[in-house]
């Protein structure tokens, strides 16, 4: 018996998702941060990987062990020995 291979494709074909997918890739703490934001819209998907980028960003500046910022500071100060005080917080969020 033969078999139509168009007939055994088509239910497959039929059960795709159609969610929405949009991917981001940046660069944060010298590693490739892959995003995928699923089931909004690209305008909202796209604001939102924009934000978490600006958030990364932000986060590696203050938190690099060497480069000027509070991190970089306590790095500095702590084999001196003297006493240092904690920053307010400066996060955006």
């Amino acid at each position: 018996m033969d078999s139509d291979p168009g007939l055994a494709l088509a239910p497959i074909s039929g059960c795709r998702d159609e969610t929405p997918v949009v991917t981001a890739r940046f660069i944060a703490f010298d590693t490739q941060i892959d995003v995928s934001i699923v089931g909004v819209s690209r305008a909202d998907a796209e604001r939102a990987a924009r934000l978490l980028e600006e958030d990364f960003a932000f986060m590696d500046r203050a938190w690099h062990a060497w480069d000027p910022g509070p991190l970089g500071r306590v790095n500095q100060l702590l084999p001196t020995g003297r006493h240092l005080s904690r920053p307010l917080p400066s996060c955006p969020w």
